[in-house]
């Protein structure tokens, strides 16, 4: 019986050195907070996405942009809040991603922050890690404007309708918007460098920053997920994944379906209970300091 007990000891003190060690990794991992969400929307409720004055006038600011780089061009809807936003494309009758399919754009605070994040990542991942620098053509010059890092799941052969990945704007884009070195040396949230880009007045309406996320994920994807979020700091606890900014629950289909459910975002200020219907697929629930985007 001593025996048993003192081998139970040693199993106990690795199981929890264990732990420690994989809780140290995390933390020592720089902040993240998700900066975007962008989501495929049915027809019906692209076209109404903006037709309610309350949510263009009062909820955030609306717009149609269309963004350029030297490796794509493309066009889409978009919600912005305080410390980040909603970014929506039409389904397509010929594209094959589907209604709901969606990609979530976490973004660092300091500048630097990315080559940290990666060289912790680095040291564990088992899947390839892909990186990328974008680039805009300005007046002739191609300029960068931000890094991304991701990884690649190891079965490509399955066509995911889900993008997962970590930017950082550049030191020379973030001089170009108006930030010195020493700035750049301090934590910087997206808002502020919104702000300084754009020369805009402070925020005024509703949303602030996305809070947490509801996703639909296929039971042979949760460990790619899983992958990834740690890879950025954020720890499971059950299906979630969360830090100190933002929660990513995970509801795990038997099927390999990655859709939006909910995306909530934090208040400004408090508000009474009011409910937007903006197509029989998109319901925007407010009350107290949250807001909340419900897709079928």
């Amino acid at each position: 019986m001593k025996e048993k007990s003192f081998l139970s000891t040693i199993f106990i003190c690795l199981v929890l050195s264990c732990i420690s060690l994989n809780a140290q990794k995390i933390d020592n991992i720089p902040s993240v907070c998700l900066n975007h969400v962008y989501i495929y929307l049915d027809t019906v409720t692209y076209n109404n996405l903006f037709n309610s004055s309350f949510l263009c006038d009062t909820v955030g600011n609306c717009g149609a942009h269309a963004v350029k780089t030297t490796d794509q061009e493309y066009s889409g809807k978009y919600l912005l809040g305080d410390e980040g936003y909603l970014e929506f494309f039409p389904t397509d009758e010929n594209d094959s991603i589907p209604s709901g399919a969606i990609g979530l754009g976490f973004i660092i605070f300091r500048s630097g922050d990315i080559w940290k994040i990666l060289n912790e990542w680095q040291k564990h991942t088992t899947q390839t890690i892909w990186i990328d620098t974008t680039f805009v053509d300005s007046n002739g010059i191609k300029e960068s404007i931000y890094y991304s890092i991701g990884i690649i799941p190891k079965d490509t052969t399955e066509d995911m309708p889900v993008w997962v990945w970590l930017m950082e704007y550049t030191p020379e884009h973030m001089k170009k918007a108006g930030f010195s070195d020493s700035d750049l040396k301090e934590e910087i949230t997206w808002g502020t460098y919104y702000r300084q880009l754009h020369k805009s007045n402070p925020f005024m309406k509703l949303l602030k920053g996305i809070t947490s996320v509801k996703i639909s994920v296929g039971s042979d994807r949760i460990d790619f997920l899983q992958e990834i979020m740690e890879g950025f700091g954020l720890k499971k606890t059950g299906s979630t994944f969360s830090n100190k900014h933002v929660n990513i629950t995970c509801d795990i289909k038997p099927d390999p379906v990655w859709k939006i459910q909910t995306v909530t975002f934090e208040l400004k200020q408090y508000i009474p209970y009011r409910k937007l219907i903006i197509s029989d697929n998109l319901l925007l629930e407010l009350e107290g300091k949250y807001a909340v985007f419900t897709f079928k």
